[in-house]
């Protein structure tokens, strides 16, 4: 897909998840590096994010391909081979930090449950 745009005019770039996800962050990174501005855009699922671009919905698609945690997306490489017209033309690392939260004064034994994505587990 085309991210050119004129001079001071926003493009549309999907992302993968919503406002405030490690990929809405490398979003914001990779285009503002670029010089570029944007409207940000979430999808659901890497499917949402290619479709978008391919249809011309959006300019600009962000999606992981790897994570240290968890290896490479095998839904983000399949969406690779079905939408061929969409192409890969830059990248961008982010460091994902994570923290467990609680409320003031929570003590670790009292806590019963974690929820939390499986890779945040391995």
């Amino acid at each position: 897909a085309d991210s050119k745009t004129p001079e001071g005019k926003a493009i549309s770039v999907a992302f993968l998840g919503s406002k405030g996800s490690f990929t809405d962050v490398a979003a914001q990174k990779f285009f503002k590096k670029a010089g570029l501005k944007t409207t940000a855009v979430g999808m659901p699922s890497f499917e949402g994010v290619f479709k978008s671009v391919a249809d011309g919905s959006s300019q600009a698609g962000m999606v992981p391909i790897e994570s240290t945690w968890s290896g490479s997306f095998a839904r983000c490489l399949d969406c690779l081979l079905k939408y061929q017209k969409v192409n890969i033309v830059g990248e961008i690392s982010v460091i994902d930090s994570h923290c467990l939260s609680a409320l003031p004064g929570t003590k670790a034994e009292d806590i019963e449950a974690i929820h939390s994505h499986p890779d945040m587990f391995a």
